[in-house]
């Protein structure tokens, strides 16, 4: 089984954004690749509203991307706009590798 690490919006997300990631996640899942959003894997422990906390999760959130591309997995960008959250995800990416993310929802 493969691995991928989805890079999208969170707190300022739209409906037509989650939707979106949502349906990558489940097209990917159909194709045998597990699809990581980290806030699915962070946002039940940690607040994002106390600043500490989401300087934590922000970290946390890399770490993931860090060692999915690591692994060999693969990123998918989701959303037509980037977040300062997902912006220091897609450094962590071109940081620990030359494969670029796929992009879905661009204008």
């Amino acid at each position: 089984m493969k691995l991928a690490v989805l890079i999208a919006p969170f707190a300022t997300a739209t409906a037509e954004e989650t939707q979106a990631m949502r349906l990558v996640q489940a097209n990917l899942l159909e194709q045998g690749v597990v699809a990581i959003w980290p806030p699915d894997v962070m946002s039940p422990l940690l607040d994002d509203d106390d600043p500490e906390e989401r300087h934590i999760g922000l970290l946390a959130s890399q770490a993931i991307v860090r060692g999915v591309a690591q692994l060999g997995g693969e990123a998918h960008l989701i959303g037509e706009r980037v977040t300062d959250g997902m912006k220091g995800d897609l450094v962590a990416w071109r940081r620990a590798t030359p494969r670029t993310a796929t992009h879905h929802l661009e204008r």
